[in-house]
């Protein structure tokens, strides 16, 4: 049996095809896993994102009403010594 320099070059092309749609299957798994991952990176990452965003607001919040409740008083306050001041 003759090969021909033709059919030669038919089975290096054929080859070659084969090896690299097995490589491109490989790549498109890992990239697949590696987007897995990154996607429960990112969970992950929000969730502590969203705790660290509760714990910093949450207290701030109750800060800022309880400066609401007091900022009227806390003017009288310093209105009345004012006006001490002036008086003396």
């Amino acid at each position: 049996m003759e090969f021909s320099s033709l059919d030669i070059l038919y089975l290096v092309l054929s080859a070659t095809i084969l090896i690299t749609a097995i490589l491109l299957s490989v790549l498109l798994v890992n990239l697949t896993l590696v987007l897995r991952d990154f996607r429960k990176m990112s969970r992950t990452a929000g969730d502590m994102t969203e705790k660290l965003h509760s714990m910093i607001l949450t207290p701030l919040s109750y800060v800022s009403k309880v400066a609401e409740n007091l900022s009227p008083h806390i003017e009288d306050y310093l209105e009345k010594k004012m006006t001490k001041k002036k008086k003396k």
